[in-house]
């Protein structure tokens, strides 16, 4: 799950950014037999923005446990925080950063 969804771009206010870059890097360790612990980090970069917008789109960390229930079904739990880059400012004024949790539930088939 991510703040920026669709990676051939975003719309901010009535300002548009293509083309966007992600690298990304992370890793993660077994605490138990059932039980993992990850981190990992996106940084977001526009191709093109409007002259005189910033390219830098943001960074964003997730913090994710994910517990094995079974062979099949695993339940995660994750805390991310998204670093608003100089984009976000230029388009809409704010860059306050954005926190969000969810829990989800993985079936494997």
């Amino acid at each position: 799950m991510n703040v920026i969804g669709e990676l051939s771009g975003i719309v901010v206010g009535d300002s548009a950014a293509s083309g966007l870059h992600v690298f990304t890097a992370g890793g993660g360790v077994d605490l138990t037999e059932k039980l993992n612990l990850s981190l990992d980090g996106h940084y977001f970069r526009a191709n093109k923005v409007p002259a005189g917008f910033s390219k830098e789109i943001g960074i964003e960390t997730n913090l994710i446990f994910t517990y094995k229930l079974n062979d099949r079904i695993s339940l995660l739990a994750s805390a991310n925080r998204f670093f608003t880059g100089g984009y976000f400012k230029d388009a809409a004024g704010s860059g306050k950063d954005i926190d969000y949790v969810y829990a989800q539930l993985q079936a494997a088939f």
